[in-house]
């Protein structure tokens, strides 16, 4: 007997179900304190919405990047710069046609090097940008 999946809706619509019940609680431990974050959408982060990590996490990613993971970071460092050299050979196209052909295969590989690139080197010149037009061109696609 097979059986179907359905990539999370369940747990999503079991949250947004429970979310009402949750959101005085949210508010009430985050309200009068700046220090704790950055309230956003019923949340409270702390500089990095709907990240998987927080500002003390990214902090660590840098540390590591400049001592045990030098050699991960000098490769993701070198792609990173690589796109934003030749940023034609690596947006995605508007066109969806051209995108559909490969936009896994190229496009979908390079976006998370890209958003590493962008996190472990927050200050690099054109690389928010290049990510920017990278996503706007995603969000384009009828498909993505």
């Amino acid at each position: 007997m097979m059986r179907t999946y359905t990539r999370g809706a369940p747990t999503v619509f079991f949250l947004s179900l429970l979310w009402p019940l949750l959101v005085p609680t949210v508010v009430a431990t985050t309200e009068g304190d700046p220090s704790r974050g950055i309230p956003f959408m019923g949340g409270n982060y702390d500089g990095h919405p709907m990240l998987y990590f927080n500002r003390g996490n990214v902090e660590e990613l840098q540390y590591a990047a400049a001592g045990t993971h030098r050699n991960m970071a000098r490769r993701i460092r070198e792609a990173g710069e690589t796109m934003l050299e030749h940023p034609e050979e690596y947006l995605p196209p508007w066109s969806p046609a051209e995108f559909s052909a490969r936009w896994n295969e190229v496009y979908g590989n390079n976006l998370g090097v890209l958003s590493m690139f962008c996190l472990l080197y927050p200050h690099r010149a054109g690389a928010l940008d290049l990510a920017k037009d990278y996503m706007e061109r995603m969000a384009a696609q009828p498909s993505w």
